[in-house]
């Protein structure tokens, strides 16, 4: 399963986990692989290139689309390192930020499973920051996590099938993709 060949670092404005999915009412912007997908059921039509609700896959760029501000790049690892954010505005007109940032990565070094690196994660936190620092006039207004959670996109596929948590561990507590560890025996 290709899937079992990515793995997926992401988190909100708070520091916490995330399954690399942001939402904003039925819209969502989703790490897949090395790239983003944007879900919109409404904008969605048939005999487009893309499966039922998906609008849209994100290489790299600076777009806003409805809600999202999606700034991508690549990274090491062939990946896609992305800071994604809403904006909506309280009563008293004060700005509040909703965050999703995060990388997707090819898992692998060779034949050794690696999973997102610690290079990989450094390169994240420097993107954001910047990002952060020049949209949003360096509002520090997002936690990075001291030990982030990364997981194996093909065992979170697995886990959605199964309906059970994600197996998620700290970078460099590598553990192999579930499907490895089945066709091992």
């Amino acid at each position: 399963m290709a899937l079992s060949n990515w793995d997926t670092l992401a988190f909100d404005k708070n520091g916490n986990p995330t399954n690399g999915i942001f939402q904003s009412g039925n819209m969502v912007v989703e790490i897949y692989k090395n790239w983003l997908y944007v879900h919109d059921a409404k904008a969605w039509e048939e005999n487009c290139c893309f499966v039922h609700d998906t609008i849209m896959e994100v290489q790299h760029c600076s777009i806003i689309y409805k809600p999202f501000h999606i700034i991508a790049k690549r990274g090491r690892q062939s990946s896609i390192l992305c800071v994604i954010w809403t904006c909506n505005y309280d009563k008293e007109g004060d700005d509040k930020y909703d965050f999703m940032i995060g990388c997707g990565v090819y898992g692998y070094r060779g034949d050794d499973w690696v999973g997102v690196e610690t290079k990989t994660f450094i390169d994240l936190k420097n993107f954001a920051r910047k990002v952060i620092a020049e949209e949003l006039n360096g509002h520090d207004i997002v936690t990075f996590p001291d030990k982030p959670l990364r997981f194996n996109q093909g065992d979170a596929f697995f886990a959605n099938v199964c309906d059970t948590e994600i197996p998620a561990t700290e970078i460099n507590s590598i553990s192999k993709p579930l499907l490895d560890k089945i066709l091992e025996g």
